[in-house]
């Protein structure tokens, strides 16, 4: 019942009546009866996702979150994202069907699909080309500015609001150096905040600087991915370097560096993730950032690329991805607005090539069917059935541009060749099968590999390719597109 829920997590998260109703503008005997069950939960009431968030928020402690994940039957350890947290409290108070593991992939591709570079390419400086030199180092007998101490969550704000500003204020453009692991409310739980933070980042990119980024990677999978789709438009502009640690963290110490190497940084340590009164320190003494840029780096050797981002040559960025992982014979997944390159006949490879004159698709194409010859795992494309109308206008041939300017689009029998011969593969000796179906997204191509990584584009321009190398997201991504694939096929069969 929604009573003996509610009831739980208030108590889970020490949040008593009064405290609760301020947050969602509720009177306090309102909260009390529903709390008891003698109120019943209306069938239409605004106030349920509110009071998950403010509940999310309460539950931090490692024992909250152990309780919250049993009595939500969650695999996977709790979310760090408080919206996402939230949406996973409403659904258990209502009593819903908590979201799949792989939702989080769909909620990627919807922001993938319709997002634009937080900095347009045009409005970037051209000057971070050029290697930044630092200023005189504040060594000898000149003494280094001093040290500002800021505290608690308020003063972690004002003390990034002012780094961000100073970097936008130096004429060198620099890489910036950020990590955390700390509890992330500060940026996330004030979005007038948020907002003026997201202006300064941006205004930060578009002076020509750069970000080299370690995000912190638990096993929760969906919160890793949604942690990529908040920062899709600055990862677009190109300016991004996400790297993850791949190993466990004791979970007890937090540490924040924020660093721009000729500026100031910022430095600061939290414990059970309760940043409430601690210290932030706001440093510009150049022997002090050179001794956080060495940690950084010491740190940063331990890493791994969480994915590698390309704004420019997207079609050959996309294939040669695609190509690595065709050839590490792991089960495969192809998604588009049309079928791939690795099924296309050969008449139609060579027609499409002398008719744009191009030796590009050629070439792709002799890999990737040579490779699906050689496979002994499954390969499935997904694409829709396009009507009559679209394929005598010409289907387009997803990242076309990059063949010839202007795109290449399919003749009428092109396309149908094409069709024909993925559906007569199926029927061979060969480990290829199809789903025909609707797709959410005409503007997205995939290829993802169950183990071996996966890579996606985005067909608008600007164009975009993320090519994802942390395992738990790649196979989230693999799986997501299977279920929907098999999820298709059972459809089909009942009807």
């Amino acid at each position: 019942m929604f009573s003996d829920r509610l009831d739980f997590l208030m108590d889970l998260a020490d949040v008593q009546n009064n405290a609760l109703a301020r947050a969602v503008s509720l009177d306090a005997s309102y909260v009390s009866r529903l709390r008891s069950g003698q109120r019943p939960l209306p069938a239409k009431q605004s106030y349920v996702m509110p009071m998950a968030r403010y509940l999310a928020h309460h539950i931090k402690l490692p024992y909250q979150r152990e309780a919250a994940c049993r009595a939500l039957h969650l695999e996977a350890s709790w979310p760090e994202d408080e919206q996402h947290a939230a949406l996973l409290l409403c659904a258990w108070l209502l009593g819903k069907q908590l979201p799949p593991p792989t939702e989080s992939v769909g909620m990627l591709l919807d922001r993938l699909a319709m997002a634009r570079p937080a900095v347009p390419p045009n409005c970037r400086h051209q000057q971070h080309t050029a290697p930044a030199q630092s200023p005189p180092k504040t060594r000898g007998n000149v003494p280094p500015p001093p040290a500002v101490f800021y505290y608690g969550v308020e003063g972690k704000r004002q003390a990034a609001l002012r780094f961000l500003s100073s970097v936008s204020s130096c004429e060198q453009p620099q890489t910036l150096l950020l990590f955390s692991d700390e509890e992330m409310s500060w940026l996330t739980g004030d979005p007038a905040y948020t907002a003026r933070w997201a202006t300064a980042l941006t205004e930060v990119l578009a002076a020509g600087n750069r970000i080299r980024i370690v995000h912190t990677v638990t096993r929760n999978v969906d919160e890793m991915i949604l942690g990529v789709a908040k920062w899709l438009p600055i990862y677009m502009t190109g300016s991004i370097e996400p790297l993850y640690y791949p190993g466990p963290r004791d979970g007890l110490f937090q540490r924040t560096l924020f660093i721009a190497p000729i500026t100031a940084a910022i430095v600061a340590n939290s414990t059970n993730r309760e940043p409430d009164g601690l210290l932030n320190v706001y440093l510009e003494g150049q022997d002090a950032l050179d001794a956080l840029v060495l940690e950084f780096n010491r740190y940063a050797a331990c890493c791994c690329p969480l994915m590698r981002v390309s704004t420019s040559q997207t079609f050959e960025r996309f294939w040669e991805c695609a190509l690595e992982l065709a050839a590490a014979d792991e089960p495969l997944v192809f998604v588009g607005p049309a079928p791939s390159l690795a099924s296309m006949p050969r008449e139609v490879a060579h027609s499409i090539s002398k008719r744009r004159a191009s030796g590009k698709l050629l070439q792709l194409w002799e890999q990737l069917a040579s490779q699906l010859e050689k496979r002994t795992t499954i390969l499935t494309e997904i694409f829709p059935t396009h009507e009559s109308s679209a394929v005598e206008h010409g289907i387009e041939l997803p990242l076309g541009q990059g063949l010839t300017e202007g795109g290449t689009r399919y003749t009428p029998e092109e396309y149908r060749a094409h069709i024909q011969h993925a559906r007569m593969l199926t029927s061979e000796n060969v480990p290829y099968r199809i789903h025909e179906m609707p797709l959410a997204h005409d503007n997205i191509l995939v290829c993802a590999s169950k183990n071996a990584g996966a890579v996606i584009a985005r067909l608008d321009v600007p164009t975009v390719v993320f090519a994802l190398d942390e395992p738990g997201m790649t196979n989230a991504i693999w799986e997501y597109f299977s279920e929907h694939g098999e999820e298709n096929t059972r459809t089909a069969r009942e009807t």
